[in-house]
């Protein structure tokens, strides 16, 4: 059985485009994080904390239990209305 070594190619085509591609990516990368980095302080400076709304309720919200109350077709020994 024979063993073949194969070794790469010090300087050719492929290679060359690996190394191009490899450094692009990497610059990539570093602008991305750079952008994003960018954009969260950007975020923090612009953002605006708007007032807080608060629904307003109609109904039956004086009795904390009303879903008691209200089941009028189930028995219950613990509340009495009456």
């Amino acid at each position: 059985m024979t063993i073949v070594i194969t070794y790469l190619a010090k300087d050719n085509a492929k290679n060359r485009k690996y190394k191009k591609t490899g450094e692009f990516f990497a610059k990539k990368d570093a602008d991305r994080a750079m952008a994003k980095k960018i954009a969260k302080a950007w975020a923090k400076l612009t953002h605006v904390d708007l007032p807080k709304q608060h629904e307003n309720y109609s109904g039956p919200i004086c009795l904390p239990e009303v879903a008691i109350f209200r089941a009028g077709h189930r028995k219950s020994n613990s509340v009495t209305a009456r």
